[in-house]
Formats: C-alpha cells, structure tokens, sequence
C-alpha cells in the first residue's frame, strides 16, 4: 500500500479463509503491518465472515483505522 506519493505505508495481508473457534464460524483475517514494523511483525489484525465482500472502501478503512492504533 502508499500514501499515494508512493511512499510505502504497510503491508496488507488476506488470509485463506479458515474455522475460527471465537467466531464459531469460518472466517477471513485482514492483517496490516506498518513498513517501520516490519521487521518484527508488529501489526493489527481483524477477522471477518468468510462472506464478506473485500471491497477498496473496506480495505481502506480497516488500514486507515490500523494505522491510527499501531
């Protein structure tokens, strides 16, 4: 991802969708690192209902309010 002056902001990561016990339900995890914390994986993560679409306005939101908390 960049902050549309090419410089590179985070990685964004989707995972295969999977069986999450907290959900009881299968899921997909968004995970989003800043680039200065990539080196030691520090980063915030969400699951959302295998179903969810994963549209750019949900994708930039959920990287948007990422950013604020790491």
């Amino acid at each position: 991802m960049s902050d549309g002056n090419e410089n590179i902001i985070g990685q964004l990561s989707i995972s295969k969708p999977y069986f999450s016990v907290q959900a009881m339900s299968n899921v997909i995890r968004l995970t989003f690192v800043k680039s200065e914390n990539k080196s030691n994986g520090y980063g915030i993560s969400k699951e959302f209902p295998e179903s969810t679409t994963l549209g750019a306005a949900l994708l930039q939101t959920f990287i948007d309010e990422a950013r604020k908390r790491i």
